[in-house]
C-alpha cells in the first residue's frame, strides 16, 4: 500500500500543478461583432488554425442561423488587406463567408489588422456579400 501511495501522490501533484484559471487569458475580451442588414450580432468566436486561420462566429442552428467566417493566411500582417472570393486553395488570400439560414455567400471588401501578437488579433472588417437573388 505504501508503494502505491508513492506512485499516486506524484500523479495527483502533477495533475493539479498543470491546472490554472483561464480568467486572466483575456477570453472575456474576445468577440466578433458585425451588423447584417441593420441587425447587430455579437459572437464569441472560435479560432481554428491549420493551413489558414479561421475566425468563426455563429449562433445556434435554427431558422435564424447566422455564421460569419473570416479566413486569413498563417503569416498575416498588420495593415489593410482585400477580402476576396476564394476557392480555398489560395492560402494567402483573406476571405469571408456568411451563412444566413440555408444561404451561403462569399464577400468582397477589406480587413484591417491593427494588432497581432500570435495569440490575439484586433482589427476591423467590412465586406459586401450578395446572394443569387441580389439580396
Amino acid at each position: 500500500m505504501k508503494k502505491l501511495f508513492y506512485l499516486v501522490l506524484p500523479i495527483i501533484m502533477l495533475t493539479f500543478s498543470g491546472c490554472s484559471s483561464d480568467s486572466s487569458s483575456g477570453s472575456d475580451d474576445t468577440y466578433l461583432k458585425f451588423k447584417l442588414n441593420g441587425q447587430q450580432y455579437n459572437f464569441e468566436p472560435e479560432t481554428v488554425t491549420s493551413m489558414k486561420i479561421l475566425i468563426d462566429g455563429f449562433n445556434s442552428p435554427g431558422d435564424d442561423f447566422v455564421r460569419l467566417a473570416l479566413w486569413m493566411p498563417l503569416d498575416l500582417t498588420e495593415g489593410t488587406h482585400p477580402i476576396e472570393i476564394s476557392n480555398g486553395s489560395d492560402l494567402e488570400v483573406y476571405s469571408a463567408n456568411l451563412d444566413k439560414g440555408d444561404i451561403t455567400v462569399d464577400g468582397v471588401g477589406s480587413i484591417t489588422i491593427t494588432e497581432s501578437d500570435g495569440e490575439y488579433l484586433k482589427g476591423t472588417f467590412s465586406f459586401t456579400a450578395t446572394d443569387e437573388d441580389g439580396n
